[in-house]
């Protein structure tokens, strides 16, 4: 595959600190430059979901999952029950007559 031809340069300003947490992860990862991590990064970004988005989405399946457990299991302690009732109406019936 091709490599698109590269250029366009983005500058911006890192803190010492920051720049140091980058080449750390540039390590991390294995990048061959700062440049590539970057670029990485940036198009790893721009292609994920909305992080806050996902997050809420993460939270609403999470308390409908809640829901469908209880769900069950308040399905599952009234199915004997029901059962039972069932069986116990029709052995009333069958003596009945």
């Amino acid at each position: 595959m091709a490599v698109a031809r590269r250029d366009k340069l983005v500058y911006f300003r890192l803190s010492g600190e920051e720049f140091e947490e980058i080449l750390t992860a540039c390590h991390a990862r294995e990048a061959r430059s700062v440049s590539d991590f970057a670029r990485m990064a940036v198009q790893q970004f721009i292609k994920a979901p909305n992080n806050e988005a996902d997050q809420q989405m993460t939270e609403i399946v999470t308390q409908l999952q809640t829901l469908i457990d209880d769900l069950k299991q308040t399905i599952q302690q009234l199915t004997p029950t029901t059962t039972q009732s069932r069986a116990t109406g029709a052995a009333d019936v069958s003596s009945d007559q």
